[in-house]
């Protein structure tokens, strides 16, 4: 047993960097850095670059000043309740509570991080939505609509709408197990005969890259990474903010639907900041160690007009 309060901070911080930044985090696949700042700005991208067909009359071409309309990402704090590790059960426990602990804070904060980078990531509105010729329930629990299935058609659509992006760079999607499900039953995306490989992904269940694009699964509390309400389709779907993100929680209707969210890695900024952990190591008023954590994190896409970040959303 470490009684020095100092060495077993050490020691704490130390066995959580293993937890810090899992490999499955979407949200690290953007353009930003790590920064001490709680807010920074950002540059707008290919903002001034119209010209005309030709120079003017007199062979000199016309002149318009650059300017960058700057917009800032602040970091918002995401932190975790005190868990309270009692010195007597930890001794009397076959396991390593305080590991137990570290797992459970890193997968809370990576939850609500998540959730709040698929809000951010995802535009406001968005006209595509599935046209699969079956259906089945939404995603999102508590809704009762009934929604189309992923085809290839929605997918290539997709793919067309980020060239008309114009930013280079790789392209990203985070789906839910449901819209794993649908693409994986599109025999182009999966079979072995189409995709010129030996072995079909049905064989090993993976579905990681496909047209370009690096998919991602999560299974978010909801049943959605991002929520829009499909009243008024086939118009235009507004965003819901079902988990509170950045405000008060939307409520989940009957008309709720979900949907993947595509990003080009060069079209999100995200602002990294302060991850620490707190211990107090064996205080007595509590005759235990209390362990806690917090982390800051900003996200924001880089043009006003949100080019590179595309929603495709359940069809009703």
């Amino acid at each position: 047993m470490i009684q020095n309060a100092e060495k077993f901070t050490e020691r704490f911080e130390k066995d959580f960097q293993a937890f810090l930044t899992p490999d499955n985090s979407f949200y690290l696949n953007t353009k930003g850095i790590t920064s001490s700042d709680l807010s920074v700005n950002i540059p707008q991208f290919l903002t001034e670059i119209a010209g005309p067909a030709d120079v003017t009359s007199n062979g000199a071409l016309d002149v318009v000043e650059w300017a960058e309309g700057n917009k800032v990402v602040t970091q918002s704090r995401f932190k975790t309740n005190a868990y309270q590790i009692v010195d007597y059960k930890e001794f009397f426990t076959a396991q390593d509570q305080r590991t137990d602990a570290m797992e459970a804070m890193k997968n809370f904060i990576d939850t609500k991080i998540g959730n709040f980078a698929a809000y951010k990531m995802s535009p406001a509105t968005t006209a595509l939505v599935t046209t699969g010729t079956t259906t089945r329930a939404s995603e999102v629990l508590g809704s009762s609509a009934t929604v189309k299935t992923i085809t290839k058609a929605d997918i290539l659509s997709v793919k067309k709408a980020m060239g008309k992006s114009n930013l280079s760079g790789k392209w990203y999607c985070v789906a839910t197990p449901e819209a794993i499900a649908d693409l994986l039953a599109i025999d182009d995306f999966v079979k072995a005969d189409a995709l010129g490989v030996q072995q079909s992904r049905l064989l090993t269940g993976e579905f990681a890259d496909i047209l370009g694009i690096r998919f991602f699964m999560r299974a978010p509390v909801l049943g959605a990474n991002v929520v829009y309400d499909e009243a008024g389709s086939p118009g235009v779907l507004t965003k819901l903010d079902v988990y509170g993100a950045v405000g008060a929680a939307d409520a989940v209707t009957s008309t709720s639907v979900g949907g993947l969210i595509f990003w080009n890695e060069n079209a999100l900024y995200s602002n990294k900041g302060l991850a620490k952990t707190y211990i107090t190591a064996g205080d007595a008023r509590y005759q235990s160690d209390l362990l806690s954590m917090q982390y800051s994190f900003g996200l924001e896409p880089i043009r006003t007009d949100n080019v590179g970040c595309i929603a495709l959303v359940e069809g009703v």
